[in-house]
């Protein structure tokens, strides 16, 4: 008899524990959902005041830079575009290549490498122009305007890294190429 009553209390103890940690759990999840979606709201609302006022004006405004700021602003942006552009271009090429190679019915693992080294190398002096730019940036602003500058990067960054594809366009101009390509 004492046996069945202290397996009822156990019993008891253990759905009470289920009970507070299932709760403990959905209140987590439920106040973590309310955080991101303020915080996507946020990056949203950003953007959304980016494309309205244009990138150039946007920067202007948060920087609060001067015209002769501005205009120094602009040229290093102009300039980063098309260096970026040209490395871009090249990576997707070397993309094309390396998939083209490994789709062969034989595929040549040293021309996997080379290609696969070729990308490497793109993707590193991506990062030093990107680099490049930043600096370029920074050395325009004072230093309240560098933290500024800072704390734009540093949310564009998140930003991109909260969107699903950011490149959804491009992966889908390589599923036109190979659909075409396939098709000859």
């Amino acid at each position: 008899m004492m046996n069945s009553i202290n397996k009822k209390r156990l019993l008891i103890i253990l759905i009470t524990l289920l009970v507070i940690i299932n709760v403990s759990a959905l209140g987590t999840i439920y106040y973590n959902s309310k955080i991101k979606a303020k915080k996507i709201d946020k990056i949203n609302i950003q953007k959304e005041e980016i494309r309205r006022s244009g990138m150039y004006d946007y920067f202007r405004n948060e920087l609060k830079l001067s015209d002769e700021q501005f205009n120094a602003f602009k040229n290093i942006n102009r300039e980063y575009a098309v260096k970026t552009r040209n490395k871009s271009d090249a990576l997707n090429k070397y993309r094309h290549l390396l998939i083209d190679e490994i789709a062969n019915k034989d595929p040549n693992l040293k021309n996997i490498d080379s290609i696969s080294r070729q990308i490497g190398n793109l993707h590193y002096e991506l990062k030093l122009l990107t680099s490049d730019h930043f600096l370029g940036l920074k050395e325009i602003c004072n230093e309240e305007q560098q933290e500024v500058l800072k704390k734009l990067f540093i949310r564009m960054i998140s930003v991109q890294d909260k969107e699903p594809r950011r490149n959804s366009h491009r992966r889908e101009n390589q599923e036109k190429h190979y659909r075409r390509r396939d098709n000859r």
